[in-house]
């Protein structure tokens, strides 16, 4: 008990201390009433109202609604005892408490209602109350001036409070939003990667493993056999590669050299793809390695990655397509073709939705569609075309 009687007067603010102290000094000036003239029930009465105010007045900011309310109830009963005492028990300065109860309703309640209600209580008893000083109308507007300045006082902290907290919270909006938001671009950029990553290797796998299935040969089921353990080789290096990158502060994504496009034709070739190529010469490669940002370089990178592996998952037992990568006024444009069979609806992939973004990331644009060769149905035979525009900046 003692312990929390010990944190609540910590709890309470300094200022009321000094203010129930100060109320406190009166209770003896009210007690010397007795003193002087006996112990009447009026001035046992005065004491005890004199008391309650010092609590309340002590509690005013801890328990602020309760405060409250005791404070206008012993202000009540403090004009009444001074309309019925027999004697004259003077004016007191503890007419000081319905200021102070009003100020911290107002600025502390939960609700705005106790301020606007205290205000109106307070002003309708300075015109009702007993206690007249010399001159009435000068004591009244004294007390009405005193209430008025307490409750606007204290409704401008409390505005200016919520002002601030509403801004706090605007703030703490906006940066979960944008908390959010990172970490999303972070978990879309780790997903376009990993498939970006792996999906053309498996492709790859995938084809090679059913030619070796289909072969009669020993040796070709050996090559195709290699094939599939040099591409597996490769997925499980980039994988590798990849969480590397993830892990640098650096963030230096793998596989931005443009000598790349290379090894993906090839490898398309490999997996039984006829490709047509019309891609610049090495040394024209080496060239824009050298002078593009890695950004680039790197979505160049995967749009014919992920054009190339469509070919391998999509063109049939038989695909073929033409790959042309060129630069035009500042602006790298690739065009990817494949003879696509009629498919059946199915469940459609992330590869070109990831492309897309990653392409947009770079301020350049993606185009796809599918030409079939029954315009009437668009699930024939026909001819699926990716175009990109990735803009050259040095």
């Amino acid at each position: 008990m003692a312990s929390m009687l010990a944190l609540m007067w910590r709890s309470i603010p300094v200022w009321d201390k000094l203010l129930a102290a100060a109320a406190l000094l009166m209770v003896p000036v009210a007690g010397d009433f007795m003193v002087r003239y006996g112990v009447l029930p009026e001035y046992l009465a005065y004491v005890g109202i004199h008391v309650g105010l010092v609590v309340t007045m002590l509690l005013r900011t801890r328990f602020v609604v309760p405060s409250f309310v005791g404070t206008y109830a012993l202000m009540g009963g403090l004009a009444f005892l001074y309309g019925v005492s027999r004697v004259n028990l003077g004016v007191t300065p503890m007419l000081i408490a319905a200021p102070a109860a009003l100020w911290a309703v107002t600025r502390w309640a939960a609700s705005q209602w106790w301020g606007i209600v205290g205000l109106m209580l307070g002003i309708a008893g300075s015109f009702v109350s007993p206690i007249r000083t010399p001159v009435p109308m000068l004591g009244i507007a004294a007390h009405v001036v005193a209430l008025i300045g307490c409750y606007v006082w204290a409704s401008l902290l409390r505005n200016r409070q919520a002002r601030h907290e509403a801004e706090a919270e605007a703030r703490e909006r906006v940066w979960r939003a944008h908390a959010e938001t990172v970490v999303k671009s972070e978990r879309n950029e780790i997903a376009r990667e990993v498939h970006d990553l792996v999906a053309h290797s498996l492709a790859v796998v995938k084809v090679q493993a059913a030619t070796a299935l289909s072969l009669g040969s020993d040796t070709q089921a050996r090559t195709a056999l290699q094939s599939i353990h040099d591409s597996s080789d490769a997925a499980l290096a980039e994988v590798r590669r990849l969480v590397a990158a993830m892990r640098d502060d650096g963030r230096t994504w793998p596989d931005n050299d443009l000598l790349k496009v290379g090894e993906l034709v090839e490898n398309a070739r490999a997996a039984g793809v006829r490709l047509c190529v019309d891609v610049p010469p090495v040394d024209v490669l080496r060239e824009w390695q050298s002078a593009w940002d890695a950004q680039t370089r790197l979505t160049v990178v995967r749009t014919v990655q992920e054009g190339l592996t469509n070919v391998i998952k999509h063109g049939g037992s038989r695909p073929s397509a033409t790959l042309d990568l060129r630069v035009e006024e500042r602006c790298c444009r690739i065009r990817i073709t494949n003879s696509v069979p009629a498919q059946e609806p199915g469940e459609r992939g992330f590869g070109l939705v990831g492309l897309a973004e990653r392409i947009a990331l770079a301020g350049g644009t993606l185009r796809t569609r599918h030409q079939p060769t029954d315009p009437a149905d668009d699930r024939t035979a026909g001819v699926f075309v990716v175009e990109a525009a990735i803009p050259v900046r040095p």
